[in-house]
């Protein structure tokens, strides 16, 4: 093979690539797992290739192209059938995200938070930027703004929980959501089967604004080496805890979603106090598998608060050996998160636990852009109420924002236990 060959397969390749993956954006909105399988291997192939015509060597791995190059073409035939799907209401499907899976095809991590920290020292030169404002803001990549969301999602309990996003290419996405299951009825010989209907609701998601302000000062932005990783961090943890919060007792009101627990359809039971057993949790599950859940009880979730936790891993038997939870209970997938409140009830100590199916929620997510301002000027105020001024302080303030909304699509498979004492 000539170096004029070599050169022409590479251009060839690169090209098969690019459309490949603009054919599966163009069927279903973005590469499943399989078909990321399949881009990496050719990406992989390319650069093998690249190699060989710097250095003239590696000419024995050339060969699979052919190869790779046919599986490709099939890739969107070969994707799994176990990915949540959806349709919008236009008919057009939607590949959704479990908690695991990125939008992005790089690994997270590092480069948003170094992007950030380029621009704050002035460095835009080797920062993905597709462009900027006369008030100093920053949009940032398609390709970066995605691994903002990616890193918002990996740290976010819901998704851990089972929790699937679907990529918004607009300002709204209607989907359909079940309110109830059809009803089946034996039949004798020639007599006419009794109808049912299906209870379907639209569910629409509209992105709304989710914020955040990271202050900064100037001495960490010069001293620290781990700056960018920093600055990556508080803005995972901001976000990730927000969309939790929202997902799991978000009002519906004042821009914010509405969550699980102020869903009018889903289970509940209230007054629990403060728990001597798992009994209240037992029946949470018993509701959830009383709405026809047929999945089993290690397909359900349970999110408490750490403080629930707490009382809950010091229970006692007779004995006084740690009291075990009951056999379903045991069985749960079990998560904590300080996005649920312990500040609820007449004496401002109460807490929610939710348990339930969370495959049945979905997060709609604008994937598109994430806007990223740095502010020179200015004051910032923090959940604990204190200031922050750019000017007078020597900071420099991070503001980001992602667009997202919150849907329940079967109620009926989550119970809120209320009124949680320590």
């Amino acid at each position: 093979m000539t170096l004029a060959d070599m050169k022409e397969r590479h251009s060839t390749l690169i090209a098969e690539a690019k459309g490949f993956v603009a054919e599966c954006e163009k069927d279903h909105g973005g590469l499943t797992e399989d078909e990321h399988e399949h881009f990496n291997e050719l990406h992989g192939t390319a650069e093998t290739l690249q190699a060989a015509i710097e250095d003239g060597s590696g000419l024995q791995n050339i060969e699979t192209f052919d190869k790779i190059r046919a599986n490709a073409v099939r890739g969107v035939e070969r994707r799994p059938k176990s990915y949540p799907r959806f349709q919008d209401g236009e008919g057009k499907e939607i590949v959704a995200r479990a908690g695991d899976q990125t939008f992005s095809d790089n690994p997270l991590g590092g480069e948003l938070g170094q992007s950030i920290h380029n621009i704050l020292r002035g460095d835009i030169q080797n920062v993905q930027v597709g462009s900027t404002d006369s008030s100093g803001g920053y949009l940032l990549t398609p390709e970066i703004s995605t691994r903002f969301i990616d890193l918002a999602r990996s740290a976010s309990v819901c998704m851990s929980a089972g929790a699937v996003t679907l990529p918004m290419n607009s300002s709204e996405l209607t989907i359909a959501g079940l309110t109830s299951d059809p009803t089946s009825h034996w039949r004798p010989e020639t007599v006419a089967v009794t109808s049912t209907n299906l209870a379907f609701n639209k569910i629409t998601l509209r992105a709304r604004t989710l914020a955040a302000i990271v202050p900064v000062s100037i001495e960490m932005l010069e001293d620290a080496t781990n700056a960018g990783q920093i600055i990556e961090s508080a803005l995972q943890t901001s976000m990730a805890r927000k969309l939790d919060q929202a997902a799991l007792v978000g009002a519906g009101a004042a821009s914010e979603p509405k969550g699980i627990r102020n869903h009018a359809d889903i289970n509940t039971i209230a007054s629990v106090g403060t728990p001597t057993d798992y009994s209240k949790f037992s029946l949470a599950i018993g509701d959830v598998m009383a709405a026809n859940y047929a999945g089993d009880v290690s397909g359900l979730a349970w999110i408490n608060h750490p403080r629930t936790d707490d009382t809950l891993d010091g229970l006692q038997d007779t004995t006084n050996q740690p009291l075990m939870p009951t056999p379903r209970v045991a069985q749960l997938r079990r998560l904590s998160t300080t996005a649920l409140p312990i500040t609820e009830g007449g004496s401002s100590d109460e807490s929610v636990s939710i348990v339930g199916d969370f495959s049945q929620l979905a997060f709609g997510m604008r994937t598109r852009s994430v806007v990223v301002r740095i502010l020179d000027a200015g004051t910032a105020t923090d959940s604990s109420g204190d200031s922050w001024n750019a000017n007078t302080q020597l900071m420099r303030h991070i503001v980001a924002y992602m667009r997202a909304d919150v849907a329940v699509l079967r109620p009926t498979f989550f119970t809120a236990l209320t009124g949680i004492t320590a």
